[in-house]
């Protein structure tokens, strides 16, 4: 599946994919065939809640204007709780999310705005991933607030318990990853990811 970011983009990858299918490559019509009960979709931020795949394609396409400034309207993601937006759009992919994105995270300045920095951070983590860098990856995540000592809230007591559990049996476990309404319990290190 795809996430857009916007309407805009949404229909933007729809025409693109209706012209590879019609015109350019007829074979690829298997591919959105291939699944009939989790078929290929391609959704925007506001409608994509619900829909989980093995792998979501990411696209986060914002670009600076004439003047070459970036204007920081990321639509919904600016608003009053756009971080929950976020968080259902960062969640979609069971297995696997593969970001495209037109900017990098250093062009996101208005920091202020927790919707955009947290989608500053999450770009940020993604380009440390896919370079390997899990000292930047880990930083990212340490960044968030959630690991460092009096930071994170009182977890319960349970999770204490799964967590010592799964030390047990060789997992690298960090506890109250991330802040606010976007912290999580518990996050196991898999390879090189968190």
């Amino acid at each position: 599946g795809v996430a857009a970011f916007s309407a805009a983009q949404r229909r933007a990858i729809l025409d693109h994919l209706e012209l590879l299918r019609r015109d350019l490559d007829p074979t690829v019509e298997n591919f959105f065939q291939a699944h009939p009960a989790e078929p290929f979709f391609v959704k925007n931020l506001e409608n994509v809640q619900g829909d989980e795949r093995d792998v979501i394609i990411l696209s986060v396409c914002y670009g600076p204007d004439a003047r070459g400034q970036m204007r920081m309207n990321f639509g919904p993601i600016n608003k009053m709780g756009g971080e929950k937006r976020l968080n259902v759009i960062f969640s979609r992919a069971k297995e696997h999310m593969a970001v495209v994105s037109s900017i990098r995270h250093e062009r996101i300045t208005n920091e202020w705005n927790t919707g955009a920095r947290i989608l500053k951070s999450y770009l940020r983590y993604a380009e440390a991933c896919s370079l390997g860098d899990t000292e930047e990856a880990d930083a990212v995540i340490r960044g968030l607030g959630g690991t460092d000592a009096g930071t994170a809230a009182t977890p319960h007591p349970l999770v204490a318990v799964l967590a010592d559990a799964l030390r047990g049996r060789g997992f690298e476990v960090a506890q109250g990853v991330g802040t606010g309404e976007f912290a999580i319990d518990l996050a196991i290190r898999e390879g090189d990811r968190w």
